[in-house]
C-alpha cells in the first residue's frame, strides 16, 4: 500500500512539473528535494514514459505555417534576420546513446517549449510564426535588428540552455554522463542556409560558444578555407582514383560513387572507412592516404549541406496500433544529399554561390526521394487494399496495418517494396500489437533497426556486395519484455544457396550479440535472442 501511495504521489508531481518550471526557482527547488524520492529504477521508468508520452507528440506548428515560412525564407527577397537552434546531437541520440527516437523527440520539445518562454519573456520581435521539425526552430526575426535584439536573443537562448540541462526532471530520467555534452546550437544569418551553417560551425568550432553569427570572421575564413580545400582534395582524388569504380561520370565533370559517401557518413574512423571500402569496392585500390583524404573530404563538404525543409511534421508513435507496426527507414538520403553537395561545391566560385547551388541541388534530391515516398505508400495501400496507415517523418516511416497480419503478409510486402528499386533502399522492423501498445515500442523498432545495421556489412563482408544488393532484410521482434527473440525476414532476388543459408545462419546471431552488448552497456536490462530466418522464396527456414 505504501509503495501505490508513493507511486501516485510521484505521477501527482510530475503531472505538476511542467507550471512548476515555469514559475520560482523555489518551486523547482521544491521539485529537486524529491530526487531521493524517485531513486528506484521503476519509478524512474514510469516517470520517462510519462515524459515521452507529453512531448513526444507535441506539435508546435502546423503544415501551413511551415509551409509560410520555407516559402519566405527560400524566396522573400528580404527574408530578414534567419536563426536556427537545433539538436546536433540527434542522430547519435536516436542510433548510439538513448537508441528511443520518441524520447529524443520529447527532449527537444521541451528544448523548444523552454526556448518559446524565454523568447516571449525577452521580447524577442519576430516577423513570422516559427518553423519547428523535429530537430529545432527556425526563427525570422524583424528585418532591421538591434544590438539590442541580438543580446535579448542570446540572453533567451542561453537562458533556456542553462534551464534544459539543470531541469531536476532531466536528471532524473537520464543518466549523468548523458547530459555532460552540449546538444543544442544556435545559428544567425541573413539566409535560412547561412543560419544552418552557423548553427553547424558553433557545433564543430565553437569551442564551448553554443552560437555563432554567419558574418563573424572566424566564420567567413572557416568557410571559405573549406571550398578551397574540397576542390584541392576533389582534383586531386580525381587524378588518383581515374580509371577505378570509385569515380563515376557526371553530366558537368566526374564524382565520388554513391557508397563512397555513404561509407564515410557510417565511419568511425580512417581505418573503418578503408575496411568498408574494401569490401564494397574490392578491386579498386584503396590506400591510407587515399582514404584519410577521402575523410577530410566528405567531413568538409558537409559543413556546407543545407537542412531539410519539411512543412508537414508526421507523428511516428505506434502507440494505438491494434495489429502491430512496421517501420521503415530509407538508408542514403544522407548520401544522396551529400553527394549533391559535394557537385555543388565543384561548380561554385565562391560561399555565396556555394550555398545558393547546394540548396538548389537539396531541393532536387528531395524531389525524387518524395516521389520514391510515394511509390512505397501506393504499394502498401495496394497490398493491404487500403487497410493501412502510412506516415513518414523525413526520411522515416510506420506503416500501420488496419487488419491482422501474419508471416505471410510480412515476407510478400517486403517483397513487394523491394521490388520497386534495383537495390536495397530501406531497412524494416516490425513488432506485434502488444509490443506497440508497450512503452518500448520505440526503443523496440530502434533496436531491430540497429541490428539492420550491424547485420548488413557482415553480409556484404562474407557475400560480397553484388550479393548483398539482392537482399531486403526485415528485423521482427514479435514481443517486448525482458527476453525478446528476434526473426530476420529476407527478400532474396535470387534464391540463397547451401553455402550462402550457412553463412546467414552464422552471421546473423553476431549482429544479434552486438546489439545486445550495446544495449546493456546503455544500462537497459533487456535480453535479445537471435531465433529464426525466412526467405521469400520457398519459405525457407534456416535452423
Amino acid at each position: 500500500m505504501k509503495q501505490l501511495i508513493h507511486l501516485a504521489s510521484m505521477l501527482i508531481l510530475a503531472l505538476a512539473w511542467p507550471n512548476a518550471l515555469a514559475h520560482t526557482g523555489e518551486r523547482q527547488h521544491s521539485f529537486g528535494s524529491c530526487e531521493a524520492d524517485l531513486a528506484s529504477r521503476s519509478e524512474r521508468q514510469d516517470l520517462r514514459q510519462w515524459f515521452i508520452r507529453e512531448y513526444s507528440q507535441k506539435i508546435f506548428a502546423d503544415e501551413q505555417q511551415n509551409q509560410k515560412w520555407i516559402n519566405h525564407a527560400l524566396h522573400s527577397r528580404k527574408p530578414g534576420l534567419q536563426v536556427t537552434i537545433e539538436n546536433a546531437w540527434t542522430k547519435r541520440l536516436n542510433h548510439e546513446i538513448l537508441n528511443n527516437r520518441d524520447f529524443v523527440t520529447a527532449l527537444t520539445n521541451y528544448h523548444k517549449e523552454l526556448l518559446l518562454e524565454e523568447l516571449n519573456r525577452h521580447r524577442i520581435n519576430l516577423a513570422l510564426l516559427p518553423y519547428h521539425d523535429f530537430k529545432g526552430i527556425r526563427l525570422t526575426l524583424i528585418l532591421t535588428p538591434t544590438i539590442a535584439d541580438y543580446t535579448r536573443l542570446e540572453e533567451a537562448f542561453a537562458t533556456a540552455q542553462a534551464r534544459f540541462y539543470s531541469s531536476p526532471i532531466l536528471q532524473t530520467i537520464l543518466r549523468e554522463e548523458d547530459l555532460q555534452q552540449n546538444w543544442f546550437f544556435m545559428g544567425l544569418g541573413t539566409s535560412e542556409s547561412q543560419a544552418n551553417i552557423a548553427a553547424r560551425f558553433a557545433a564543430k568550432h565553437g569551442q564551448g560558444k553554443a552560437f555563432a553569427y554567419f558574418w563573424d570572421k572566424k566564420v567567413q575564413e572557416n568557410l571559405k578555407a573549406s571550398l578551397e580545400r574540397v576542390k584541392t582534395l576533389h582534383a586531386e582524388l580525381v587524378q588518383e582514383l581515374r580509371g577505378t569504380d570509385l569515380l563515376e561520370n557526371l553530366a558537368d565533370g566526374t564524382g565520388l560513387q554513391l557508397d563512397i559517401f555513404a561509407a564515410a557518413r557510417k565511419a568511425e574512423s580512417n581505418e573503418a572507412l578503408l575496411k568498408d571500402l574494401k569490401m564494397i569496392f574490392p578491386n579498386a585500390p584503396a590506400h591510407k592516404n587515399t582514404v584519410a583524404r577521402i575523410a577530410e573530404y566528405v567531413r568538409l563538404v558537409d559543413g556546407f549541406s543545407p537542412s531539410l525543409l519539411i512543412p508537414r511534421r508526421e507523428l511516428l508513435t505506434v502507440y494505438e496500433a491494434p495489429f502491430g507496426a512496421m517501420s521503415i527507414d530509407f538508408v542514403g538520403l544522407g548520401a544522396e544529399n551529400l553527394k549533391a553537395t559535394a557537385h555543388a561545391l565543384i561548380l561554385a566560385q565562391d560561399v555565396d554561390e556555394a550555398i545558393a547551388l547546394t540548396r538548389k541541388f537539396e531541393r532536387e534530391v528531395t524531389l525524387h526521394f518524395n516521389e520514391r515516398k510515394a511509390m512505397v505508400e501506393g504499394a502498401v495501400q495496394a497490398y493491404f487494399s487500403g487497410q493501412a496507415q502510412v506516415r513518414f517523418s523525413g526520411d522515416d516511416g510506420i506503416i500501420i496495418p488496419l487488419r491482422p497480419i501474419n508471416l505471410r503478409d510480412q515476407l510478400f510486402l517486403l517483397r513487394k517494396l523491394a521490388s520497386l528499386m534495383p537495390r536495397p533502399y530501406f531497412r524494416m522492423a516490425v513488432i506485434k500489437s502488444e509490443s506497440a501498445s508497450s512503452g518500448d515500442s520505440s526503443q523496440l523498432l530502434t533496436h531491430a533497426e540497429s541490428i539492420e545495421k550491424r547485420l548488413r556489412p557482415l553480409i556484404i563482408q562474407r557475400l560480397g556486395i553484388q550479393r548483398s544488393n539482392d537482399l531486403n532484410l526485415q528485423i521482427y521482434i514479435p514481443q517486448a519484455g525482458p527476453v525478446r527473440k528476434v526473426f530476420l525476414i529476407l527478400s532474396d532476388r535470387k534464391r540463397l544457396s547451401p553455402d550462402e543459408k550457412r553463412i546467414m545462419k552464422e552471421i546473423f546471431p553476431i549482429a544479434v550479440q552486438m546489439i545486445q552488448r550495446e544495449v546493456q552497456e546503455q544500462g537497459h536490462e533487456v535480453s535479445y535472442e537471435s531465433v529464426e530466418i525466412y526467405a521469400i522464396f520457398g519459405r525457407d527456414r534456416l535452423k
